[in-house]
């Protein structure tokens, strides 16, 4: 990243790998239960208009007259920071020699980031609350899988922090409390106080890129610093709970800390070669012991949020087999504290993530995000340093990390049927 001299931080990937162009832009503060919802909410109206492109026939007619260019935003939590993400996709310039391709995508950028919709200090109030609609519509469809309402109560009882407990997308109280005024202040925020971060990756002319970059409006020297985009919590007691539900599958989720941990540094694959021995391979222990062998799930996995510094174990099984598949999860937990696994299993799990890191560079936006990563995290690494540092890490090391993982939260969800 190159820190310009309007304050925006700049990062041209110049690759032929790809036919296309992506261009990311990042406005970035830290996540606050208060300001999610109001965030969320404003990545949908910057999505579906602005002065130039008042609604969204508008936009889609000029993305086609970008021959087909995609365009997104979005508000996601990574960490302790809040992200609002404008993405645009388009092909490869080099196909249109006599046509400006990037240069006209940057200004449509411009344009649904700078110049909002706003007339006399307001977006157009039928607009506004018809996205407000749709978009409490989605958050409430959402809870209608039963999965991601476990999931939810799992991640409410686990974090002890409050901002951390909340969706990305805040909750239905605080949606439907949004205001138009709200939601001019939350843009006028974001313009002085994000930090941004501007990636662009394909066949481009990276001085050319740069000057257009340089002509965007000044980062505020009043953006506020960001939190640590590592979380951490002190440990406690192990809390439960149990929700009754009408269905054929129980489902099992139980959340992991990781004490003493580090995101950003080798740990990272500590965690990630642990998560993907216990369940998160279809080689892993879980998988192939009581999925395979003795049939007691549909379905059993283990995933690490680093940034977050937690594991968490699904299953989806019947009501019978809960108290059984428990217990065989922390015997397979003991098992890689003890290492009572092959040497062989141990290099297919590290052959099957290497393979995998190897045909992930085929997808553009992982380099974006790789950089971004290591960016905010202040760790970076290459693929290649990754592949070398998951082939040094041995069986004691992946054993002697997975000590400090202690169960937190047990959740279950029961049928009743």
């Amino acid at each position: 990243m190159e820190k310009l001299s309007n304050g925006i931080n700049l990062d041209l990937i110049h690759t032929d790998q790809f036919e296309s162009v992506k261009i990311v832009v990042d406005f970035c503060q830290s996540f606050e239960k208060q300001s999610a919802a109001s965030r969320a909410m404003l990545a949908r109206l910057l999505e579906n208009s602005s002065q130039v492109f008042s609604n969204r026939q508008l936009i889609a007619k000029q993305l086609n007259e970008l021959y087909g260019t995609h365009f997104s935003v979005s508000s996601v939590r990574f960490g302790q920071i809040s992200r609002i993400r404008f993405s645009l996709k388009m092909p490869n310039p080099t196909i249109f020699a006599n046509y400006p391709l990037v240069e006209k995508g940057l200004a449509f950028l411009f344009e649904q980031i700078y110049r909002p919709l706003i007339v006399d200090g307001l977006f157009p109030e039928k607009f506004f609350q018809t996205e407000k609609k749709n978009f409490l519509s989605e958050y409430l469809a959402g809870f209608d899988d039963k999965s991601y309402r476990l999931h939810h109560q799992a991640l409410i009882k686990y974090f002890s922090d409050p901002n951390m407990q909340i969706s990305p997308d805040g909750d239905a109280d605080s949606i439907k409390k949004l205001t138009n005024s709200l939601l001019v202040k939350s843009f006028q925020q974001m313009l002085l106080t994000n930090h941004v971060m501007v990636s662009v990756s394909g066949s481009i002319k990276k001085n050319h890129v740069k000057k257009i970059i340089e002509q965007w409006p000044r980062v505020s020297t009043n953006s506020a610093a960001l939190k640590d985009l590592n979380y951490r919590q002190a440990t406690r007691a192990l809390s439960k709970i149990s929700l009754d539900e009408k269905g054929d599958q129980s489902l099992i989720e139980n959340v992991y800390s990781l004490i003493d941990y580090n995101y950003s540094s080798e740990q990272r694959f500590l965690a990630i070669l642990f998560s993907r021995l216990l369940g998160g391979s279809s080689q892993s222990l879980l998988f192939s012991d009581i999925r395979e062998k003795r049939h007691l799930v549909y379905y059993a996995n283990s995933s690490v949020i680093g940034q977050d510094s937690l594991m968490i174990i699904q299953a989806g099984l019947d009501k019978k087999n809960i108290p059984e598949v428990e217990k065989e999860i922390k015997a397979q937990i003991i098992n890689i504290k003890q290492g009572n696994f092959s040497d062989q299993l141990f290099a297919s799990i590290k052959k099957e993530l290497t393979t995998g890191i190897v045909s992930s560079s085929d997808y553009q936006g992982n380099t974006i995000e790789n950089h971004l990563n290591g960016f905010l995290s202040g760790y970076s690494t290459e693929p290649e340093d990754v592949i070398r540092i998951i082939n040094s890490v041995t069986k004691d090391q992946v054993s002697e990390f997975s000590q400090h993982s202690i169960e937190q939260t047990e959740a279950l969800l029961i049928n009743e049927n």
